[in-house]
């Protein structure tokens, strides 16, 4: 049985039916009539452009439509007719049998049966109607010609419209805030018009941007929230990341995916997460492995929006106020690496203050500073240089000595220095600066009387006494220092109470004499002698010039060069020393 259906848009139809065997049990002929579409076409004027146009919700508009159809095609058809004399029982019957078909093909349309009956029953109700039956027409010929005879049948086959889809909603995205370890951004709406939707859900839908600085990729479209609670006008995004800015795009669901509304959907400019600083570092503990040496432990914490650029430790000694003075401290770049060792320089045996915070590539997100607790972490004392070995002190001259001496363990020294020292009966020390400058390994040095105030100024002759050497080696580090090594009666000088004889001239040249003269004491009070002449030119018996030091002779006669031989000659004097 051919016949066709078709949306023409929301609440129109455009329909063309046969009848279906069951009118009357009359099987139609081959042949027929075509039903006078021209009354259902939807054109201005037609019955169905009138019933789609007619003032009614959009609800009822189907069976609006299929009721005016009806009515309008039946009452021409009945005025055409004429009178036939036929009985008006057989008119009612045929025209019931009529109307149920249409009501068949409305069940069909899923119009509901309370629709149907409504709206059938309104098709004969005014006086109109009744005119038409009082002709005498019982309308047997109408229906026998247009129905019964005719091979048009209704086609059971169901038309859908298209509803009006709801509108959709306005959005708004609010503050976003930190929720187990992410971020929570609430999203609200205001529903738009329903149209014809039946609600289902609302539906919310975010996607993450993409970053330009420092680049980061974005996102896909994600269901973030399904709410079936009509009323419902809001809900929170979790999992969010911060400082990122996100696209929001709402809907209302209905039942009939023709009536869910478009999206409503906002740019990352008005749903932006904004960034939070990372949290303070946890867990934070210093220990002091060596004295000049503070290593430090800590856990992390959430990051939010710090993209991670390196984990700042500092150290402070505990006299100090400013953090920064003192420049130390250490940095770790990788972020599952939470511990450094920082080097507190010559700081042994000192209490320390220390802090680490999480730095980011935007310092406006840092965390702050975790502080370690008070009383901090102190440095112990180094390991001490042992005492230098095998001090000796041997004679260089008459007027110098020399030192030898080995360097012991160095410990926690970091090597500045030797200390040499003599000790005078009285105590007194005296540092030996020559030697300070000595090289750690293979030391030996020399020092002479004269730099260690030895030599009488007035008499030029050593201070007689027994001296004690001794000498430690000097760190980066005071409290690493060595132990000193002492060497005593080093040096013995002796006392010349015996002075020599008056010289005499063994020879003589323009400028030089050839000395002789008895010394005061003999070999055995003095391991070695020297001798040193002094010179001073007289005129006419009386002294000119202030006494020159000649250089020292071991043997006799001792020669006194450079002198001017003249008037009446040159005063000599000399003198003893010895070797230690």
């Amino acid at each position: 049985m051919p016949g066709s259906v078709r949306s023409m848009g929301p609440g129109q139809l455009h329909v063309e039916w046969r009848l279906a065997d069951y009118l009357s049990g009359v099987r139609p002929r081959t042949q027929g009539l075509t039903m006078e579409k021209r009354r259902l076409e939807v054109s201005d004027g037609g019955a169905w452009h009138m019933a789609s146009t007619d003032r009614v919700s959009e609800e009822t508009k189907v069976a609006a439509g299929f009721s005016l159809g009806v009515t309008l095609l039946i009452k021409d058809m009945i005025r055409e007719s004429g009178d036939r004399g036929t009985n008006v029982l057989n008119f009612l019957i045929n025209t019931c049998m009529f109307l149920a078909s249409i009501s068949i093909m409305l069940e069909d349309a899923k119009v509901p049966a309370h629709l149907i009956t409504d709206h059938l029953c309104k098709i004969f109700k005014d006086a109109a109607d009744a005119e038409l039956l009082a002709e005498g027409d019982d309308g047997l010929h109408f229906l026998t010609k247009r129905f019964i005879e005719s091979d048009w049948a209704l086609w059971p086959q169901p038309a859908p419209t298209l509803p009006t889809a709801a509108s959709a909603p306005s959005a708004a995205c609010g503050t976003a805030a930190k929720s187990q370890g992410a971020m929570a951004l609430p999203i609200s709406w205001t529903p738009g018009s329903p149209g014809d939707c039946d609600f289902q859900a609302w539906e919310i839908f975010v996607m993450l941007q993409p970053r330009d600085a420092p680049a980061a990729a974005g996102g896909a479209w994600q269901l973030a929230c399904y709410s079936i609670l009509e009323q419902d006008t809001s809900c929170t995004v979790e999992g969010l990341l911060t400082g990122r800015s996100y696209d929001v795009r709402i809907r209302q669901v209905c039942s009939d995916p023709d009536a869910t509304s478009p999206f409503a959907e906002l740019g990352g400019a008005a749903c932006v997460v904004d960034a939070v600083a990372a949290e303070a570092p946890a867990n934070l503990t210093a220990t002091s492995p060596g004295p000049y040496e503070v290593v430090a432990s800590w856990d992390a914490n959430i990051p939010w929006a710090c993209i991670f650029q390196a984990w700042q430790v500092q150290v402070k000694s505990q006299a100090e106020d400013n953090w920064e003075s003192g420049g130390l401290g250490c940095l770790s770049y990788d972020r599952d690496v939470t511990n450094c060792s920082a080097s507190v320089g010559l700081g042994s045996n000192t209490p320390y203050d220390v802090r680490v915070r999480e730095t980011c590539h935007d310092a406006a997100v840092n965390s702050p500073w975790l502080t370690l607790a008070f009383p901090g972490v102190s440095t112990p004392l180094p390991q001490s240089a042992s005492a230098p070995q095998s001090l000796q002190v041997t004679q260089g001259s008459a007027f110098s000595i020399d030192m030898t001496w080995s360097a012991g363990d160095s410990g926690d020294c970091v090597f500045s220095a030797w200390s040499v020292e003599l000790v005078a009966p009285d105590s007194l020390q005296q540092a030996i600066a020559t030697c300070s400058s000595a090289p750690r390994l293979g030391v030996s040095c020399t020092a002479t009387l004269q730099e260690l105030n030895l030599i009488d100024t007035a008499s030029s002759s050593p201070v007689a006494g027994t001296y004690h050497v001794r000498v430690q080696e000097i760190c980066s580090d005071p409290y690493a220092n060595s132990p000193w090594t002492q060497l005593d009666a080093a040096v013995i000088l002796i006392d010349p109470s015996v002075p020599p004889s008056a010289p005499d001239a063994a020879a003589a040249g323009e400028t030089w004499l050839a000395l002789t003269w008895v010394p005061g004491f003999s070999s055995g009070q003095c391991s070695a002698i020297q001798w040193r002449v002094h010179w001073r030119r007289r005129v006419s018996g009386v002294p000119v010039e202030d006494w020159t030091t000649g250089s020292p002779c071991a043997a006799l006669p001792c020669n006194a060069g450079h002198l001017i031989l003249a008037l009446e000659g040159v005063e000599v004097s000399g003198h003893t020393s010895s070797k230690p």
